[in-house]
């Protein structure tokens, strides 16, 4: 293994321990230490990957981002056709990952204190937003012409409802199971795909 690659593999350690670390005890409480513990290495390599612990937590954010994208694309590929279903499929395998580890939520929708995290944030629900364009137009198009203006101004729409939805949950505030969420989540992203035609 050459010097880089066990370079790329302790900087991946780091992110999975500043996960862990972050997703528990919040980025508040965390320290360079605690992550360094939990990757089994020293605080030298964590400053070979990174030039401060600032530097960890939007390391940590893409790293969950990508791997909510990676499973959203793959149920989407796998789902049967129909719009019903090519909608359920992603929800649902979105909502399952983050509540099944609520680590990943906390990552993406409750973490706070850090200068770039709402720019990140920004950055992911328009990567999100293009995303379901991209996808309205080339799977749905046919049903009926889409409209990208318009799609785009329902896709930010269903994206920030379900990040809203979706914090609420994790912080206890709804009194509904994943499975509800998910079917309501499916008629919003419905019904914005009847507003984009």
């Amino acid at each position: 293994m050459s010097a880089g690659d066990r370079q790329s593999l302790r900087r991946e350690r780091l992110i999975d321990a500043g996960l862990d670390v972050i997703g528990t005890v919040g980025w508040a409480n965390t320290t360079v230490r605690d992550v360094c513990r939990g990757a089994g290495l020293t605080e030298r390599y964590f400053y070979e990957s990174f030039p401060d612990r600032d530097a960890l937590l939007p390391a940590v954010f893409q790293h969950v981002a990508d791997r909510c994208t990676a499973a959203v694309l793959a149920a989407f590929m796998a789902a049967p056709d129909g719009v019903r279903s090519k909608a359920h499929a992603p929800i649902a395998a979105a909502l399952h990952l983050i509540t099944s580890d609520r680590r990943l939520g906390r990552v993406l929708f409750q973490e706070g204190g850090h200068p770039q995290l709402q720019t990140l944030r920004d950055d992911l629900a328009f990567a999100s937003a293009a995303l379901l364009v991209d996808v309205a137009t080339a799977y749905f198009g046919s049903a009926g012409r889409i409209d990208r203006d318009r799609a785009t101004l329902s896709a930010l729409s269903v994206v920030g409802a379900q990040t809203q939805l979706a914090t609420a949950y994790l912080a206890g505030r709804l009194d509904t199971t994943v499975d509800e969420l998910v079917d309501h989540l499916v008629d919003l992203h419905i019904a914005a795909l009847e507003l984009a035609r």
